[in-house]
């Protein structure tokens, strides 16, 4: 019994060592792999000595196979007999795939065992009778799967025989299901833990290193996430006690100041009521003052009173007592009577004034409206006694001239010929009179139409210079309002940055940029590599392309400005349109500045000529080249090679200062940073503004516009109405017209039969 147990035991550690060798046999990997013998087997259970040689040979070579199918299929065959190949059993390929996945997958197992060995039962999963796989498998094959890694019967036993007996306690059948393979598992944990120690067991010594290496690995992360948060957690205790601490001395600093406060308000209050004891004893000391000066007057006062009072009953008893002073007090009562008497009626008498005045405007108004009237009657009158002394004055002419035609009319027929001669020459002089009249009024319509023509010319042409001097008007309107919007941005934006320029946010940027300008003229970070940017320091164009920015930027613009005036050309842009542009920038130079610095930038990928021209695309280039390598655009300070010196050197271009390589320290690096921070701010401030002036702008245009189509359009339905108003009006006219021809000829007519008569 041992000795079968030990040939068993062999036969198991073979299997493993025949799968590892077909695993590390030199170019297995290109050919393919164990898991995929079932396509080439028609019967994966019942798999013979050939198929499996020619299976072997399909998927992995004909040195594999004959190397190794005898071996491998004398393993795992089911007897255990020394038997020719040809005779030999048929083996379960299946159990073949299970084991090199199962070697495959035996690192994964240290971590998660259920999951590699729900793996390995993909293979045995039974088939229901409608064709479809349900997830359950025979106890045969969970059992064999369980133990695939058990090199002896007590692995075996720790594994398959639990499991088994753990699946016989939940079900009698030996179909199991995925419920019931779950169930048993958490049951017993102690069979996936010995299925873990099985397939580490049959790991090589890399796989063991490797998955070693990872553990440790894990453990060492884990052990710096703890010493981390301990690090953490002490820093947190040490800086919540010193803020405890500053909390404690700021409470101390709070309480001396409070102290102070107190005793400043105390001194304060003490002094206040010092004051304003004073003002109560000075304004007591001026009431009683007032109060005595107010006594003495009412003693005054009525001294005098008394005085008066006393003189009064002395004359009284002198009127009393003396005739002389009784006829004084009689006289001067009727002199007071007479002079009441006299003020009534001069009021009476100037009352009567008034209304004899008021009567009397009353009597002119009526006159005056009757003398009107009476004229106006007058001429009325005299008006149709003169229409009427005419019109009978033209009916007696009428008459006369009537009868002298009687007079003169033909009274045989032998004066016919006479009469029709005079009557032919009577029709050519009238012909020739209308023809005259014709003439003259085509000549006075054409003078007409070109009358109207000229003042239609002179009206369209005052229109223009009407129009173009409102819209010159509006434009400088908009660009004096927007103006004196740009001083007040740059103004905040000048002031924001007094209060920045002291903050951390602004020191650590700083530094960082600092040490990215050193870098530049450092020899350890000095690199060749990069020939974009040793091309674009030593480029004249590129320099010539920072240097107008720099200068943009002086006068307060930016290159999205100048784009915006540039983007309505499509040729080439030459020197005549670009100095304009930037003269509406507000850039001003002189004629050899533009020339060298237009010169410049024109030499990009070709020769100055006289007719020197960029597009735009490369405008654009450089401008990106500029702000990448040169310096930011907007900014003060630029750094290029100087050819002559063959060094690079600051240039800042508002004050035209230039320093060399050799003499750059770090005060002037940091002077460089902040201002180029400073300006790069100011920059967005600008950019920011020339976008919303010219959406402002845009606007503004699109509103001219809709304006001038709606006049426009008012405009014309006004002269179609006028048109439709005038076609009616003469359309009236030729009724009347035609209405007067028909009542002169009936009336000719008449006079002609009257003649007849």
């Amino acid at each position: 019994m041992s000795s079968r147990s030990s040939a068993s035991d062999a036969t198991r550690i073979e299997r493993w060592r025949i799968v590892r060798s077909i695993i590390d046999f030199p170019g297995n990997r290109k050919t393919g792999s164990l898991g995929r013998l079932s396509r080439h087997l028609t019967d994966v259970t019942n798999a013979s000595f050939s198929d499996l040689t020619r299976a072997l040979s399909l998927e992995l070579g004909s040195d594999v196979a004959d190397k190794f199918a005898k071996r491998l299929h004398r393993a795992f065959s089911s007897s255990d007999k020394k038997l020719p190949a040809v005779v030999y059993p048929v083996v379960d390929a299946r159990f073949i795939m299970t084991t090199y996945w199962a070697t495959i997958l035996a690192p994964v197992a240290f971590h998660n065992p259920k999951m590699v060995y729900l793996k390995l039962m993909e293979d045995y999963v039974t088939e229901d009778n409608s064709g479809g796989r349900n997830k359950s498998w025979l106890l045969t094959d969970v059992m064999r799967v369980v133990s695939i890694a058990a090199t002896n019967d007590e692995e075996e036993k720790s594994t398959g025989v639990h499991l088994r007996e753990q699946i016989q306690e939940l079900t009698t059948s030996s179909i199991i299901t995925m419920d019931i393979m779950t169930n048993a598992l958490e049951i017993n944990p102690a069979v996936l833990q010995n299925f873990r120690t099985q397939m580490i067991a049959k790991l090589c010594e890399n796989e063991r290193l490797a998955l070693m290496n990872g553990e440790e690995d894990a453990s060492m992360h884990a052990f710096h996430l703890q010493l981390n948060k301990i690090i953490r957690e002490r820093q947190r205790n040490f800086f919540t006690t010193i803020i405890l601490r500053k909390a404690f001395a700021a409470w101390r600093m709070d309480l001396s100041l409070v102290v102070r406060s107190k005793g400043r308000k105390q001194k304060e209050a003490f002094a206040a009521w010092v004051i304003a004891v004073k003002r109560i004893k000075l304004s007591r000391l001026f009431t009683n003052l007032s109060h005595v000066g107010y006594c003495a007057s009412q003693e005054r006062r009525a001294l005098r009173k008394l005085i008066k009072h006393m003189r009064i009953m002395k004359k009284i008893k002198r009127c009393c007592t003396s005739d002389d002073e009784k006829d004084i007090c009689a006289g001067m009562g009727h002199l007071r009577i007479w002079m009441k008497k006299l003020s009534v009626r001069r009021a009476f008498s100037k009352w009567m004034s008034l209304h004899q005045q008021s009567i009397r405007l009353d009597v002119a108004q009526k006159w005056h409206i009757n003398q009107v009237q009476r004229r106006v009657f007058r001429h009325f009158n005299a008006t149709a006694m003169s229409e009427i002394a005419s019109r009978r004055a033209s009916m007696i002419q009428q008459k006369i001239d009537f009868k002298h035609i009687n007079d003169h009319m033909p009274t045989s027929k032998t004066s016919t010929s006479g009469y029709s001669d005079f009557q032919h020459t009577e029709l050519r002089a009238k012909k020739e009179q209308i023809r005259l009249y014709d003439e003259a009024r085509q000549r006075q319509k054409k003078l007409q139409k070109a009358i109207d023509t000229n003042i239609l010319q002179e009206q369209q042409e005052q229109r223009k210079q009407r129009v173009a001097a409102l819209r010159t008007q509006h434009e400088e309107q908009f660009q004096s309002a927007w103006a004196a919007k740009k001083v007040e941005t740059e103004n905040a934006c000048a002031e924001r940055m007094k209060y920045w320029i002291s903050t951390s946010d602004f020191k650590n940027q700083s530094q960082k940029r600092q040490k990215e300008v050193q870098q530049n003229f450092s020899l350890k970070h000095a690199s060749t590599s990069n020939t974009e940017r040793e091309n674009a320091i030593a480029s004249l164009s590129v320099i010539s392309t920072s240097i107008l920015d720099a200068k943009l930027a002086q006068v307060g613009s930016c290159f999205d400005d100048l784009f915006f005036r540039l983007e309505k050309l499509t040729s080439p842009i030459n020197s005549i349109p670009f100095q304009s542009a930037l003269a509406s920038c507000g850039l001003i130079m002189t004629g050899s500045e533009f020339e060298d610095l237009f010169h410049g930038i024109t030499k990009h990928d070709r020769a100055i000529s006289k007719d020197a021209s960029i597009e735009p695309h490369e405008l654009q280039k450089l401008r990106i080249l500029a702000d990448k390598y040169i310096g930011h655009e907007g900014t003060r300070w630029k750094l290029y090679l100087n050819t002559m010196h063959q060094q690079q050197q600051l240039h800042n271009i508002f004050t035209n200062e230039k320093i060399l390589e050799k003499d750059i320290g770090k005060k002037h690096i940091r002077l460089m940073v902040s201002e180029n921070m400073q300006d790069n701010e100011m920059l967005k401030v600008r950019k920011n503004y020339f976008e919303a002036r010219r959406h402002a702008h845009q606007a503004m245009l699109e509103h001219h516009a809709a304006t001038s189509i709606q006049s426009l359009y008012r405009r014309f339905s006004g002269r179609q109405s006028r048109k439709k108003q005038k076609w009616i009006l003469e359309r009236r006219k030729l009724f009347r017209l035609r209405a007067k021809q028909a009542a002169a000829a009936s009336l000719i007519q008449r006079r002609y039969r009257l003649s007849m008569k």
